[in-house]
């Protein structure tokens, strides 16, 4: 059975989701197209704007190698006809072991089953 086109998209944000809780950058570069755009809040204080898979992987691997303990928690989730968004709960353990917390929301567009946009906004911004 053939997956609908809203299905294919649910499936690779959660994908895309569950690979950055696992610090999976293959994983994370299997979920999007080759000429991905992702507008991140960070780094502080107006973020910056990364095109292609490979920049997107690397800013991935940067962030998930200087957070411990990241973990991504999705408290909504709805999909659109050209797309997904959901609002997340960031949580990591700062250099002196503290916890950390940050809210945001994800919207995703969604080409050919994979991701090529990502828009993240978050309720304040964090360096990496």
């Amino acid at each position: 059975m053939k997956m609908s086109r809203l299905e294919a998209g649910t499936r690779v944000v959660l994908d895309y989701f569950a690979a950055f809780n696992r610090q999976d950058i293959s994983q994370i570069m299997a979920c999007l197209n080759d000429d991905c755009t992702l507008e991140a809040a960070a780094p502080a204080p107006q973020g910056a704007l990364y095109h292609g898979k490979q920049a997107v992987a690397s800013i991935g691997k940067i962030f998930c190698s200087k957070k411990k303990n990241l973990i991504l928690r999705l408290r909504r989730f709805s999909v659109w006809v050209i797309g997904v968004w959901s609002c997340w709960r960031l949580q990591w353990l700062d250099k002196q072991g503290q916890p950390k917390t940050l809210r945001g929301a994800e919207v995703f567009k969604i080409r050919e089953g994979l991701i090529c946009e990502q828009f993240s906004y978050t309720e304040s911004c964090i360096d990496f």
